[in-house]
Parts: structure tokens; sequence; C-alpha cells
């Protein structure tokens, strides 16, 4: 029982590493281009998230399962491969959100199938061969990106074109336009990083807020 209890813990650290401790976007600061240019509208970066999900999770399965029999110089072009392929369903789910989706995204999109993301999950459990603690690592990752670039876009869309998911918010008779431009994003993006960094130096684990969880 205790054996179990521990490994349970470990997968859920594994899952709230990415999620909080160490935010991939905030913490180490993997995709900021994305978050800067892609983030002006919520349908924007929904659309972001849900392609960082389809490329990112497929990976991980396919490191855990097969890539610990491929050479090493191999494991990264097939996790290229699949990530264009998986691009090609994402597509038909972010089309409906938006006519001009794709846009919008622009090179974002595409970039998704080499995104920072989601190769350094592959390379920290590269061919481990353990698939639930990849998997967890994968979607906590996963989510704690999509928070933050949804809480950017929500509030850029607001503030600079006065509308949340493409509707007009009535209470609000004046934008800034200005928020929309990339500087204002990356200054934003830094001002929520800098929040991040004093609510985790604050938390109990303050200071081990910068070392990975302990692999398997």
């Amino acid at each position: 029982m205790p054996n179990k209890y521990s490994q349970e813990k470990r997968i859920l650290n594994d899952f709230t590493n990415g999620l909080w401790k160490n935010n991939p976007l905030l913490s180490a600061g993997l995709c900021v281009a994305s978050a800067v240019f892609v983030t002006t509208a919520l349908k924007n970066g929904l659309a972001l998230c849900v392609g960082l999900l389809f490329v990112t999770i497929p990976a991980i399965i396919l490191n855990c399962l097969l890539l610990a029999k491929v050479p090493a110089f191999l494991r990264f072009p097939i996790c290229f491969f699949l990530g264009s392929f998986m691009l090609i369903p994402a597509s038909f789910v972010i089309a409906p959100l938006s006519p001009d989706i794709f846009d919008s995204l622009g090179i974002f999109l595409p970039l998704l199938a080499i995104n920072a993301v989601t190769f350094s999950r592959v390379n920290e459990f590269e061919g481990s061969g353990k698939l639930l603690p990849s998997l967890m690592d994968a979607v906590g990752c996963c989510l704690g990106f999509s928070g933050v670039i949804l809480l950017m876009s929500a509030v850029r869309e607001v503030i600079g074109h006065k509308t949340i998911f493409s509707y007009p918010i009535g209470f609000i008779t004046t934008g800034i336009p200005g928020f929309l431009l990339p500087f204002a994003g990356f200054i934003f993006l830094g001002f929520l990083a800098a929040i991040f960094n004093k609510v985790n130096m604050r938390s109990p684990r303050g200071h081990n807020k910068n070392h990975a969880a302990p692999r398997h």
C-alpha cells in the first residue's frame, strides 16, 4: 500500500509539475512567440491549445511505446512527421471556430509540429517506456500552457476588441487596440511571469521551483 501511494503521489507530482510549478510558458519560457502573436482573440488561443494537444499526446505515446527501440538520432524526426500528420485532424476540429482562423494563426499552426513544449516532454522521458507518468506530465504541461494562452487571449481580446469569443461586450465602450500589438503581448506575458514567480517564491517549495520533478 505505501508503494502504491508513493507511486500515485509521484504521478500526481508529474501532472502538477507542468501544470504550475514548472509551467512551460511562465517558468521555462517555451513558445513565447506563439503566446505573443496569436493571443489577440480567444478563438485563436483555443485553436492553438487544441493543436498542441493533438501534437503532444500522440508524440508522447509513440515515444514511450516504440521509440525506445529506435536510434536516438531518428526519434525527433519521427516525432516531427507524426506532429505534422496530427495537424490534419486538428485542423478539422479548429476550422469551425472561425472562417478565418487559419489566417489568424498564420505560421504558428504548422510550427506546432516542432513546438518546444512537445519536444521538451519527449526529451524528458526519451525512450523511458513509462506511459502513465509520461502522459500525466504531458497533459499537465499542455493544460498549464493552455491556461496561460487562454487567459492572455481573453484579456487581450476584451481590452483590444471589446469582445469575448467575438461577442461584443456592451458595457465596454472604449478599447485599446494597441494592446493587440506583439510588444503589448510580450509585456503582458512578462507581467504574468512575474506574478507566477512571486507566488512560487512564497510557496513552501518556492526554493525548488526551478528544479524539475524527479523522473522515474
